[in-house]
């Protein structure tokens, strides 16, 4: 079983996080358009559940390129430093993968894009994400909290901006028609 633990803290820009993490050695690894599909069933059965099923289309910006892939997330524990249950394959053909959740029964409700830019640093995993209508943002993903916090001082980043809801809970919560059946957030062009 495969188990993240992360924290996600808002930041009014990024170029104080990539600077100090240039100067610490960090490892520029790709930077990527994000296009994040999430399904449930029509009875909502996982959103009920807590349980996230997605498909993460990913067009490389700077980098090498990068797959589509499917993921599995479980049940959010422990709140500013979220952990769950995470299972995540690449998937060469988003068309028909689409088509096959599709044909099960899973219905698309909601999708955003985020831009995502990856870093290491050390073993842990820096993110610096951007979201239309709700801005920038750095995930820490590491083994543990300590591994977390250390970075997280390392990179001048302040814990207590820590943000416990997802993305897509972010973007939920500030539409402003709270029923819809499918939501839809994107970048402007």
């Amino acid at each position: 079983m495969s188990q993240e633990l992360e924290i996600k803290i808002k930041v009014d820009s990024h170029d104080p996080v990539r600077e100090t993490l240039q100067q610490s050695g960090g490892e520029f690894q790709c930077c990527v358009l994000e296009v994040n599909r999430l399904f449930d069933d029509m009875k909502g059965d996982l959103r009920k559940r807590g349980v996230a099923l997605r498909i993460r289309g990913r067009k490389s910006i700077k980098g090498p390129e990068q797959y589509a892939c499917l993921t599995y997330k479980g049940p959010a524990h422990g709140g500013y430093y979220k952990s769950r249950e995470e299972h995540e394959v690449n998937v060469s053909d988003e068309a028909s993968l689409l088509l096959i959740l599709r044909n099960l029964g899973y219905r698309e409700t909601f999708l955003f894009e985020k831009r995502r830019e990856t870093w290491k640093l050390g073993e842990a995993t820096v993110e610096l994400d951007e979201v239309p209508d709700l801005g920038t943002f750095v995930e820490v993903e590491a083994a543990s909290r300590d591994e977390i916090d250390a970075i997280c001082s390392q990179l001048g980043l302040d814990r207590s901006a820590a943000v416990e809801e997802t993305y897509a809970g972010l973007l939920a919560a500030n539409a402003v028609d709270k029923t819809f059946s499918r939501m839809e957030v994107r970048f402007k062009p």
